[in-house]
């Protein structure tokens, strides 16, 4: 028999958790800001936060090391979708071109992407620092 076990993403509370068992912080640390902001806008797994501060005993490296990969997460998980199934009406000419336009323009808008198209967000930056 197949299970299914829900395992929810590390929230705030999750975090600061494994930073005190892991780098045994108990109070405020200065990143610890950033991490939780992150963390809300961010799927990311316990396992793959306990991963990052077990990277070293230093916890400034450690939740810097944290702050990157949260970063990265974000980025990475800016644009998911596919265009086989999220676009199932197919451009056919001027015939059914304004039916076309309006399932685009709401896919972009619902990844947040239009302002890309018309210049008014810029790129992302090509390297997190």
């Amino acid at each position: 028999m197949d299970m299914y076990i829900h395992m929810s993403y590390c929230n705030p509370q999750g975090f600061k958790l494994l930073a005190s068992n892991y780098l045994g912080i108990h109070g405020y640390h200065h990143l610890f800001g950033e991490i939780e902001g992150l963390l809300q806008d961010t799927e990311v797994s316990p396992a793959q936060v306990a991963e990052e501060l077990m990277m070293s005993e230093d916890p400034d490296v450690a939740l810097s090391g944290l702050v990157k990969l949260l970063k990265w997460k974000k980025l990475e998980a800016v644009v998911q979708f596919n265009p086989a199934t999220d676009l199932p009406i197919k451009l056919l000419g001027n015939v059914n071109f304004a039916t076309w336009k309006a399932q685009l323009v709401m896919l972009l808008n619902g990844h947040q992407l239009s302002g890309h198209l018309d210049g008014s967000i810029s790129a992302p930056p090509t390297a997190i620092s």
